[in-house]
């Protein structure tokens, strides 16, 4: 619900309150930070986006709604997202991503473990397909934290 979104000056985040790995049903929250380096910061696109939706829809409680006031379905989203990402993205590549960006980021496999909510140590190879973070690996980078089980 929109009343959920939780705004800063540096973060919003919400929470998901169900997610289908999530065994103990207590949903996830999400955060969003800014990125004053990234070429959209995407905490000011989505306070753009919120201070749309509270003056276009100020009484529809879903918190995605596209332009129409409709609740978004998957299939909308994904084509949105190849629209601006690259016609290869998909929700999985956002799961991949996710990995590779936390590990870049310097943080420990199983932090990143529990933040994908991975029950399995499946994420790794998502980690190991990336060239930047696999010469990190070899060269003993501090930046690069993951490295392969023996």
């Amino acid at each position: 619900m929109r009343h959920m979104l939780v705004m800063t000056t540096t973060s919003i985040s919400y929470i998901l309150p169900y997610q289908k790995n999530n065994s103990l049903g207590t949903g996830m929250t999400i955060l969003i930070l800014a990125n004053s380096l990234a070429v959209r910061d995407p905490l000011l696109v989505l306070k753009r986006y919120v201070a749309f939706h509270d003056s276009a829809f100020p009484f529809r409680p879903a918190p995605w709604l596209t332009s129409a006031g409709s609740v978004p379905t998957r299939g909308w989203f994904l084509r949105r997202l190849r629209e601006h990402c690259g016609s290869r993205m998909s929700g999985h590549s956002m799961r991949a991503g996710g990995v590779t960006a936390l590990a870049i980021a310097g943080m420990t496999p199983d932090l990143i473990q529990a933040a994908g909510c991975w029950s399995s140590e499946e994420f790794r190879k998502y980690v190991h397909q990336h060239a930047f973070l696999l010469n990190a690996l070899l060269r003993g980078s501090a930046r690069a934290p993951m490295h392969p089980r023996t």
